[in-house]
């Protein structure tokens, strides 16, 4: 299964197509993460811990509710949070999953 259960993967491993694997450990060295949830009138901050992290050899993953834009929602979406953060740390330095 994905790690993130979909209808057709839950549908597979039910009915006999799929193999269930369980991962009930981590793997061998792997270092702790830390997660945060900051308000948005502290991003200077943030973007700053972001920008150390970044010329210490470390990755940083920033998680938005939303892929684009929405209508319904002010939320921040993961391509506009892209652009805001490329415009700030640079080029080479920020990609969108």
């Amino acid at each position: 299964m994905t790690a993130t259960p979909i209808p057709c993967s839950l549908a597979l491993a039910q009915y006999g197509d799929m193999d269930v694997s369980v991962l009930d450990e981590k793997p061998p060295g792997r270092k702790p993460i830390t997660t945060a949830l900051v308000s948005t009138d502290r991003l200077d901050e943030v973007v700053g811990r972001i920008r150390a992290a970044a010329e210490g050899g470390k990755q940083v993953y920033w998680v938005c509710p939303l892929v684009g834009e929405s209508e319904v929602s002010d939320l921040i979406a993961a391509e506009e949070r892209f652009k805001r953060l490329r415009a700030v740390l640079g080029e080479g330095r920020v990609g969108l999953v």
